[in-house]
């Protein structure tokens, strides 16, 4: 049956160490010294990060204004720089950025 086949491949790209949303903001990998060192990553370009994080395919409004977002370096930390535009954009997106 084709769906076992899409079932097992969804649980091997966990295992494999493709990571969710909310896992990947606590994953490794964000450390910086300069902005030349971030990069936007993840399927929806949704992360700052100094190395690729891969991350699972999903889209909520806050990622579109992450995307958008100068991915800088910020004490020692890759993030998006929280700028007018930025919290203008989060805040077309709903209390919990969802919309």
């Amino acid at each position: 049956m084709p769906w076992r086949a899409s079932v097992v491949l969804l649980a091997g790209l966990q295992i494999a160490g493709v990571l969710t949303g909310a896992q990947a903001r606590q994953a490794p990998g964000t450390g910086c010294k300069a902005d030349k060192d971030c990069f936007h990553t993840g399927c929806s370009s949704h992360l700052c990060a100094s190395r690729d994080v891969p991350t699972t395919c999903e889209f909520i409004c806050r990622y579109g204004c992450q995307a958008k977002a100068a991915c800088i370096c910020e004490h020692g930390r890759c993030d998006y720089k929280k700028d007018d535009a930025y919290r203008q954009c989060l805040s077309g997106c709903g209390a919990t950025g969802t919309r």
